[in-house]
């Protein structure tokens, strides 16, 4: 475990503790064009991942949340 969680500190640099005993670990990145994107990765307290979601976010007004194929745009401030 110790060698799993020293890997995702590394990968992610933040992180939240959760009630369960788990982690959210959480990493964003800036594009050139005002993009964003952003990673979060749940894991249980064994650092198994239970949950990796990645979300853009396009001319600071729309989030675009991808989960497997499918893509959900999700207005933000309207």
């Amino acid at each position: 475990m110790t060698n799993k969680r020293t890997e995702n500190e590394k990968k992610f640099r933040s992180w939240n503790e959760l009630l369960d005993g788990g982690r959210r670990y959480f990493y964003e990145v800036q594009g050139k064009h005002g993009w964003r994107a952003q990673y979060v990765k749940e894991v249980d307290r064994s650092e198994q991942t239970i949950k990796f979601t990645r979300r853009y976010m396009i001319k600071r007004e729309t989030w675009w949340k991808s989960t497997k194929n499918f893509l959900k745009t999700v207005a933000i401030g309207k």
